[in-house]
């Protein structure tokens, strides 16, 4: 087993976070002592439940040859997709603990240009519905008006693998983040933390970090490092906008059969990418709001391994073009009136 301690990208306990830090559960007027939540006064309410689709330009992706590996050099990507849908249960609301658990469904589709077909590795994965499933929990425990603690345990299982000599169980990916957490004021709170992943031989832990600020009716920063690091622009009590950096990190377990890269029982297809990003949200309804959002998306990491082998050893690390996108959400948000 491997530990990659405070390692450069890993985003996945800081999107935990910035998850969690728009509370489903929030905390209704009372007579009693306040307690802290790690939100700031204009951010978007949380979300219940959202269906979200992106889909990308065309952008290259060149690969070294290897005959050994049925692979073959550069190719085109024509189109690539991506939907995701999340659903949100409240498990407890209490004045100064908050609890949700969170499903979540993913699915990818990657399709390439017709001489794509000359490569294994691209043949096996074109038009192939790569899916994710994920079971969260995130707590909110308030010590006080100022004090807070974050919890966000998470486990997923993705990719496409059947047949294989192994429990599927073999392949889930395990993550959590803890985070504490100060509530300066009504328009300003941060905390530090840690996250934790582990997915098959390869322990990671990475510091977090997130800082959230209104600085007037209008003009607020949201950043949740290493996730995002937004500006948010409140254009009106129903309209918002953002503008900023996003990190997104994805992993899938494949089984490529009928190939040469069969001689593997299972091989693990892992990318992180950052984005710069252009979102507006729109209030259609009390409790509907819609998001359309686009920019640029570049791949910092794309590699297809074996799991049971060091990350710097992959059999194929491909360069990935730029590629614009666009992308599209439709989110049902907690009613104004329970926030009363």
């Amino acid at each position: 087993m491997r530990y990659l301690l405070i390692r450069p990208v890993c985003f996945t306990g800081g999107l935990l976070l910035a998850g969690l830090c728009l509370p489903l559960c929030p905390a209704k007027a009372q007579s009693g002592p306040p307690y802290a939540l790690p939100t700031v006064e204009g951010m978007q309410r949380g979300r219940a439940v959202s269906l979200e689709y992106e889909t990308f330009g065309r952008y290259s992706i060149v690969c070294p040859s290897d005959s050994s590996l049925g692979v073959t050099n550069g190719q085109e990507v024509s189109q690539n997709h991506r939907l995701d849908f999340k659903v949100k249960i409240p498990l407890l609301n209490r004045p100064s603990l908050k609890m949700v658990a969170s499903l979540k469904f993913s699915n990818e589709e990657y399709r390439f240009g017709s001489s794509g077909t000359a490569n294994e590795f691209y043949q096996k994965i074109n038009d192939q519905n790569l899916s994710s499933y994920a079971l969260s929990v995130h707590a909110i425990k308030s010590f006080d008006a100022v004090h807070y603690l974050v919890l966000s345990p998470s486990v997923e299982s993705s990719g496409r693998y059947t047949n294989v000599t192994q429990p599927r169980s073999r392949f889930f990916r395990y993550t959590g983040s803890a985070l504490f957490g100060w509530k300066r004021t009504p328009n300003l709170t941060y905390g530090l933390g840690f996250s934790y992943s582990y997915s098959p031989g390869i322990v990671s832990i990475a510091p977090v970090a997130t800082y959230y600020r209104t600085f007037n009716p209008h003009w607020g920063l949201e950043v949740a490092i290493p996730a995002k690091v937004r500006v948010r622009y409140n254009a009106s009590p129903r309209t918002l906008l953002y503008a900023g950096l996003e990190g997104k990190s994805q992993h899938y377990y494949l089984r490529l059969e009928e190939s040469k890269l069969a001689q593997f029982d299972v091989l693990a297809l892992r990318k992180t990418e950052v984005r710069l990003k252009f979102e507006l949200e729109r209030q259609l309804h009390d409790w509907i709001w819609l998001s359309v959002n686009a920019g640029l998306r570049q791949n910092i990491n794309f590699r297809l391994s074996d799991p049971r082998q060091s990350q710097r050893q992959a059999l194929i690390r491909p360069q990935v073009g730029l590629a614009p996108f666009v992308g599209f959400s439709l989110a049902m948000v907690v009613p104004q009136q329970f926030l009363k």
